[in-house]
């Protein structure tokens, strides 16, 4: 249960990391990329 809670903080830190750098590099992608995770989100939120 903690190593789960470790590796959601990690994935976070991963994600907030590739939104910064998307944010520099192509707003489509951002756009693209919220998107994605958001559908993701909803998808678990759906599925629990």
């Amino acid at each position: 249960m903690f190593g789960d809670k470790s590796v959601n903080i990690e994935s976070q830190g991963i994600l907030h990391l590739l939104i910064s750098l998307s944010l520099r590099v192509d707003p489509f992608f951002f756009t693209f990329l919220r998107i994605s995770y958001l559908t993701y989100f909803l998808s678990l939120n759906s599925s629990d």
